[in-house]
């Protein structure tokens, strides 16, 4: 239910309002019942962790957004609850599934292939970042470019899990800060330990973010990676100062950000390889509404050459590690020497 808050409902938030659908109630993502009336309709939201809510209910037609992530189990008590047609949408990565066993050679499946070109309105950053994948990576290209089937070989992080929050009494680490703008997003993370394991919670993962308040010509204040800090609970410089390491390439934003009173600092930056084996030392968990952040740790890999051998030395794409590498500047600036004193979370 967390990823449906984060994605389905805000998209259908934002439908509701750019036709001034009279829905009802009001579209609220911290509701804890997601169920909407419309003309007669009922619109109803439900995570795949929630299966009970379905008890009873019997809807005309059931949508399972992302169905790759589903289990056979999931698909089957809500195909048998449907009155008239079930929808399933997904990314082919998996080269053996339920979906293609069980359901595309059902005679009475309809099956549509479409990719990104069938979709004229996707903003063009994003057209951007899936073609670039033919030469960053071949198989991520061929899922989410061409909607082929491939199943991801060489990934970089495999002893990680998700979990609903970061427990008490974990300590912080620090916060590490990508930057990004037109093409790449700016991430910031933070990076806590527990019992020896890391904990990872994306604050926010957004391009088009400035460093600090500025107005447009238009006299409003641009959205800026300054309030973003602000809006996710950072203290600035001070007794209880937040420490947020960055990306030292951009050393320009990190002044900008000091400058208004954050504590800021460059990250160092050995190889990376350097950085990814001090991360790889840990167990990694990330927190369920860090869905950019589980994203990349299921697409980041080792780089293979034009035959999809391994590149020796090992290098890494230079894909899906925006959040990665905010937590990379965060283990190579605090972990690579003896953990000490850090914050506790309360």
């Amino acid at each position: 239910m967390t990823w449906v808050k984060l994605t389905l409902l805000r998209d259908f938030a934002q439908i509701v309002e750019k036709y001034n659908l009279p829905i009802m109630p009001e579209v609220n993502i911290n509701r804890a019942e997601q169920v909407y009336y419309l003309n007669g309709n009922t619109i109803m939201f439900v995570g795949m962790d929630e299966p009970l809510k379905l008890h009873g209910v019997s809807p005309d037609y059931v949508w399972i957004n992302e169905a790759i992530e589903a289990s056979y189990k999931d698909y089957q008590q809500l195909a048998i609850r449907v009155k008239k047609k079930i929808f399933l949408d997904y990314n082919p990565a998996a080269e053996t599934h339920w979906i293609y066993d069980n359901i595309i050679s059902d005679v009475d499946c309809e099956y549509f292939h479409s990719t990104m070109r069938d979709n004229p309105w996707l903003e063009y950053t994003i057209v951007n970042e899936l073609n670039k994948l033919e030469q960053t990576d071949p198989v991520a290209y061929k899922i989410y470019n061409l909607g082929l089937r491939a199943q991801q070989k060489g990934l970089i992080f495999k002893n990680w899990e998700t979990v609903p929050r970061i427990p008490e009494g974990a300590r912080v680490v620090a916060y590490g800060l990508d930057f990004g703008y037109v093409n790449d997003p700016s991430a910031c993370i933070l990076l806590a330990i527990y019992e020896g394991e890391l904990y990872w919670d994306e604050l926010f993962y957004e391009r088009g973010l400035v460093n600090i308040p500025i107005r447009n010509k238009q006299g409003f204040i641009e959205r800026n990676i300054s309030d973003k800090l602000v809006e996710s609970g950072l203290q600035g410089r001070g007794a209880r100062a937040d420490e947020i390491i960055a990306d030292s390439a951009e050393i320009k934003s990190i002044q900008e950000l000091y400058a208004v009173g954050w504590n800021i600092k460059p990250a160092h930056k050995p190889p990376i390889k350097t950085g990814l084996d001090i991360l790889l030392r840990y167990k990694h968990n990330i927190t369920d509404r860090s869905i950019n952040l589980i994203k990349e740790f299921r697409n980041y890999k080792w780089a293979v050459d034009k035959d999809g051998e391994p590149i020796r030395p090992e290098k890494p794409i230079d894909d899906f590690n925006h959040g990665i590498d905010a937590g990379r500047y965060v283990a190579v600036y605090k972990l690579m020497q003896r953990y000490q004193g850090v914050t506790r979370i309360n």
